[in-house]
Parts: structure tokens; sequence; C-alpha cells
């Protein structure tokens, strides 16, 4: 499994001991809010411990916990949500403690699995979604410098509201070229 330290973060396979401080960063609802794919229900222990059972195994995916490089406090968690390397693509994804909102921390886990995947995996196409409403994961993708590709329109309900849901991509061709 992947490690990959950044400035101020390792992001790093999960571990059965990150339960606790999953629960309390992933089980706000304010953070749930904006993944479309996030229970919306509660969040507790058994949820965050199903999750990193899953997360350990293989699964056609690479889920990472993001930990602060100092203190080892868990503050996000991410990676590729999706790998097909038939295709050598994968789909992007992350969440972020709410304590940590407005670090830069998403721009700066994002850039690192963007190159682990085209370094690393050899990826051809990376992609990326966001709720068409989250300000703030735009943000962060265009930060990124992904590629607008289009918006599937009502497709996610979050708290019996329709929202649509923007997708972005990059080629590695176009990484290399920013990256030189």
């Amino acid at each position: 499994m992947a490690t990959i330290t950044t400035q101020r973060l390792v992001l790093r396979p999960w571990k059965f001991g990150d339960d606790k401080a999953l629960a309390r960063g992933f089980g706000s609802k304010k953070v749930r809010a904006w993944i479309s794919e996030a229970p919306q229900g509660k969040y507790g222990l058994n949820e965050a411990r199903e999750f990193i059972k899953m997360a350990t195994e293989n699964n056609g995916a690479l889920y990472l916990a993001f930990t602060d490089k100092k203190s080892r406090e868990l503050v996000g968690g991410g990676g590729f949500n999706k790998i097909n390397f038939n295709q050598m693509s994968g789909e992007i994804g992350y969440w972020i403690a709410e304590s940590q909102w407005g670090k830069g921390l998403a721009t700066e886990s994002t850039l690192a699995v963007m190159k682990y995947g085209f370094e690393k995996l050899k990826l051809h196409r990376i992609s990326i979604v966001a709720l068409e409403n989250n300000e703030a994961s735009l943000a962060v993708i265009r930060k990124c410098g992904f590629v607008p590709e289009g918006l599937h329109r009502e497709d996610s309900q979050l708290e019996g509201k329709w929202a649509g849901t923007a997708l972005f991509s990059m080629l590695a061709g176009e990484w290399k070229a920013k990256n030189k």
C-alpha cells in the first residue's frame, strides 16, 4: 500500500486504530453534506470500522488516511475511489475534517494523489467530481488544474434536495506539461 508524504501531510493506509478519529472527523454532518455517496444518517464507530475494513481490502481503489505530519492527527481521507488499470484511469475523492477547513489541505492532498496516480501508477486519465454548489471543492479542483467536462444534472439527493455533480479530469500529457 502507498504512503505519500507532502509538506504538511502523510497520506497512509488506514489502520484499525483510526476508527475513533474517523468517526469524529467523518461523523460531522457538515463534512458528509458535501459527499454524495456518504451515508447521511449517524456515522459512528461501527460505520468507521466497516469503512476501514473495506479500505484495507484490495478492491480496485486506494483509500488513504490523511494525517498531520507533525502531530499524526487524522485530518481527512481520500485517494482513488476507483482505479481501472485496463483503461489506465482513476477517480479521486477526498474529505477534510471540519476543524481543518480553509488551510489548503484538500489542495495539497489532491495534488499529491494526482502525482502518485500519474507518476507511480502511470494512469492516463484522472477524474474528480464535486457537487455543483460546493464552492470550496470546486475551487480546489480548479487550483489543481482539472479541466471541466460537464454536469450530471440532479444526480445526487442529499437531505431530500437534488443537486448536480460537476465532472472534471486531467490527462497525463496535461499533468506533464504543468509539471516540467
